[in-house]
């Protein structure tokens, strides 16, 4: 009877024990809880963080991470860019604050050489939690130190997809002039489709003159339609912050020249996206100067949805006089969809 207490008890105190190590990597880290690595280079203090860990026996695996210098305006975190805007005319953007840019490393160091599977880039001035792992904070590290950190982490695993957009999303947020020549290169001499349009929409991200002079540079030297037209989104991405005038010249002689059809038609779309009547006198000029049955469908599809009295009154026009007779009854189509009242004008 004696032997089985004491086992009994052996047991409840080994599940006790148990607990009590669970309760270790169960717990909730919040910033107050970060672990400070100070001193040396960026790569040493990632070492010293791998090692203090491992010696902690907190576990298989924690994040690693460290503030960089980040641009001004970009969005870091998912929440960055939100936009409230009321019937009233009230309207709020909330920006991030770039003091709180960090990159965010998960390392697992379950085997002799630590294995980095996570990037995540985000604004610590928001009351993140992180669950289960212990962080390690490197402090700032040095721009270039960041740069060149992240580029060997994705040159390590470039099959990784997923990982590497991580990677580019962190590296489009640094402030430095290698940020827009390294994004480039990846675009253009990638062999993964995936890995090019991130860092075409990496580009999109940084937003300035010369990030346009970069997708300008890959609208004209890609030959992957696919890819082309990533690159005009992006350029369309970045007309609201840097140069709307500059962006909607691009896809206005883009809309009445190129080669490819489907590159044209994505122009179409993407000027169709922006507001004022002047979009209108573009679309309606592009459908003069151009004879491409397709292209012409899309402006009509278009001009149907902006709403614009000028919009109407050329798609009146081409209902009526138009030579196409598809593009006739296309217009006509788009009228009597929506507006039953203009069956009398155009049948006049």
């Amino acid at each position: 009877m004696t032997h089985r207490i004491s086992t009994a008890l052996m047991v409840a105190l080994l599940s006790v024990v148990s607990v009590c190590a669970q309760s270790q990597t169960g717990r909730t880290f919040t910033r107050a809880d970060f672990i400070s690595i100070d001193g040396g280079s960026l790569p040493d203090r990632i070492e010293r963080a791998v090692s203090q860990f491992r010696a902690s026996k907190q576990g298989d695996s924690c994040w690693i991470a460290w503030h960089f210098a980040a641009r001004e305006g970009v969005q870091i975190g998912p929440f960055s860019g939100y936009v409230y805007r009321d019937e009233d005319g009230i309207s709020l953007t909330r920006r991030d604050n770039p003091e709180g840019a960090a990159v965010f490393l998960l390392a697992e160091t379950n085997r002799p050489q630590v294995n980095f599977t996570r990037v995540k880039t985000l604004n610590i001035s928001e009351p993140y939690l992180f669950e289960n792992r212990p962080v390690y904070w490197l402090g700032t590290a040095d721009t270039a130190q960041s740069l060149t950190q992240l580029e060997s982490l994705m040159r390590a695993d470039a099959e990784n997809k997923p990982y590497v957009r991580s990677i580019l999303r962190a590296i489009s947020s640094h402030d430095s002039p290698r940020v827009i020549p390294l994004l480039k290169e990846i675009a253009l001499k990638d062999q993964t489709f995936d890995i090019q349009r991130a860092a075409i929409s990496g580009l999109a991200r940084v937003g300035t003159k010369e990030s346009l002079d970069a997708l300008d540079e890959l609208f004209s030297s890609l030959k992957n339609i696919q890819l082309r037209q990533e690159v005009m989104r992006a350029y369309a991405a970045t007309g609201n912050r840097v140069s709307e005038r500059r962006v909607l010249d691009r896809l206005t002689a883009i809309a009445k020249s190129d080669d490819e059809n489907s590159v044209r038609l994505e122009a179409i779309r993407l000027i169709a996206g922006f507001r004022g009547e002047a979009i209108t006198d573009r679309l309606i000029e592009i459908y003069d100067r151009t004879s491409a049955e397709p292209v012409r469908e899309e402006i009509i599809n278009r001009l149907a949805r902006n709403d614009s009295r000028k919009g109407t009154d050329k798609l009146m026009a081409i209902a009526k006089d138009d030579p196409n007779p598809n593009l006739r009854q296309k217009a006509v189509r788009r009228l009597t969809g929506s507006r039953t009242d203009f069956v009398p004008a155009i049948a006049q």
